[in-house]
């Protein structure tokens, strides 16, 4: 499988992300008549426990009561999300695989030469699900406040501050990237998943992590970990007391992260069309939309075609941001 070509436009990628959505208009979706005869798979490309492995068992058991049939979260972790995205990729197109990706399906394939798979190309987009911003949390034993703080200690003494992070996932990238704008050196420890990296913060083998809200929320209530920013434009309604990384000096950052439901390339238009049925119906249940609020993620939904031209537009942004500052792995 070839890598995708990296700097493409975001005008070309949005109608390449179209054309794999199948152009769908958002009012057919509700004329899908397509009812699955056997289980899906719900694929996860990360360990349970972590982020996204929550939020796909916050509303698998809904959309199995809609499409009649068990809807199944499989875990399959590793190389940064990139063997869930091929074993996405590799199967049929037939409806019974599904999976719910993040913004590092967007990413990984720019970062890592050998990912395998393309993001848009290999993928039909079926909806976006929740976006919110990342969080920077901190052991609550260490003596950074802030962010700033953390940039500081490390111009003084590189490398004395410790962060963990899944690689190719959207949390080692802005990391990467506040390094290169505040031309300081952090120590990253790679993880193979959010929930060993957050339990080696919380017993201090390392200082910081980076990820959804959902991650440290509980941890903050405990006063075992504090935030010390978020990369949103403004503050977070979860966390109001939170500087974001633009108050702090950053510059002007606005960086989400975000879950969607997407399936192999070739999906049929019927099947695509009833699983953005029943997206939107679930999503719009007071309990699931309860749950996701209590992890910090609210519910975004869009339709299929809006959700690839979101997909080609995070996918331009990061391939530039990779490329501009030589990020890419050489292997």
């Amino acid at each position: 499988m070839t890598q995708q070509r990296l700097g493409k436009p975001v005008l070309g990628l949005a109608v390449l992300a179209l054309s794999c959505a199948g152009g769908l208009p958002a009012t057919q979706a509700a004329d899908a008549t397509w009812k699955p005869a056997r289980p899906i798979k719900l694929i996860v490309a990360y360990p349970a426990g972590g982020p996204v492995d929550q939020m796909a068992r916050a509303f698998s058991n809904e959309m199995a009561k809609e499409l009649g049939q068990p809807v199944i979260v499989d875990n399959r972790g590793g190389a940064s999300g990139s063997l869930g995205a091929n074993f996405v990729r590799r199967a049929e197109p037939d409806g019974y695989t599904i999976s719910l990706i993040m913004d590092a399906h967007t990413i990984v394939p720019s970062l890592l030469k050998d990912a395998g798979y393309r993001p848009l190309e290999d993928f039909t987009p079926i909806g976006l699900v929740t976006r919110a911003p990342m969080a920077i949390g901190v052991n609550a034993q260490r003596p950074y406040k802030t962010f700033r703080d953390v940039a500081e200690a490390a111009r003084a003494k590189p490398r004395s501050a410790s962060y963990g992070v899944s690689q190719g996932t959207l949390g080692s990238l802005v990391m990467l990237q506040l390094q290169r704008l505040g031309n300081f050196e952090l120590l990253n420890v790679p993880y193979k998943g959010a929930a060993p990296a957050l339990q080696d913060a919380l017993g201090g083998q390392i200082d910081m992590v980076v990820g959804f809200p959902s991650k440290v929320m509980p941890y903050i209530q405990s006063k075992q970990m504090r935030v010390l920013a978020v990369t949103s434009k403004e503050r977070s309604k979860d966390l109001p007391d939170v500087p974001t990384l633009s108050e702090q000096g950053f510059g002007d950052i606005d960086w989400s992260g975000w879950m969607g439901l997407a399936g192999p390339a070739g999906m049929p238009p019927a099947i695509v069309q009833r699983y953005s049925s029943v997206l939107k119906k679930v999503l719009s249940e007071p309990a699931v939309i309860e749950r996701f609020n209590a992890a910090g993620m609210p519910v975004d939904f869009s339709d299929p075609p809006t959700f690839a031209k979101f997909m080609a537009s995070e996918t331009a942004y990061w391939n530039k941001v990779i490329v501009d500052g030589k990020l890419a792995a050489s292997n």
